[in-house]
């Protein structure tokens, strides 16, 4: 098991990369710096409860997020990394909660009609 300095590490790498950010990015939203940002991400540096709360806001999740394990880390079998679509919900997620209430409602429009042509047929048993 890893320690939790390698685990809060990870999972704000983690977290940043599936908000579409940079380093610089999430530093600059967070107020750290991005050299500090590096070091908490490899695991080398541990973040206070504020940079932890600041790093949360920034990447709109709360701070139990960076130390909880994932429910999947005890799945087995499963693969490391993110699914496209895993990975395309979460980019969405981040995208719809800034966008405009008028784009978002277009957007839902829209796939509200792609999973309707698109909705897997049921198999008959």
């Amino acid at each position: 098991m890893e320690d939790i300095r390698t685990r809060v590490g990870k999972r704000v790498a983690s977290l940043r990369k599936a908000a579409g950010l940079t380093q610089d990015d999430l530093a600059a939203k967070a107020n750290v710096g991005r050299a500090f940002l590096s070091e908490v991400e490899r695991g080398l540096k541990t973040p206070s409860l504020e940079t932890l709360e600041r790093l949360g806001t920034a990447l709109r999740t709360n701070v139990t997020s960076f130390i909880a394990e994932p429910a999947e880390a005890h799945v087995r079998n499963r693969p490391s990394r993110p699914s496209a679509a895993e990975e395309l919900g979460r980019q969405i997620a981040t995208i719809a909660q800034e966008a405009p209430p008028d784009e978002l409602k277009r957007f839902k429009q829209i796939a509200t009609a792609f999973f309707a042509k698109h909705r897997p047929r049921r198999r008959r048993s």
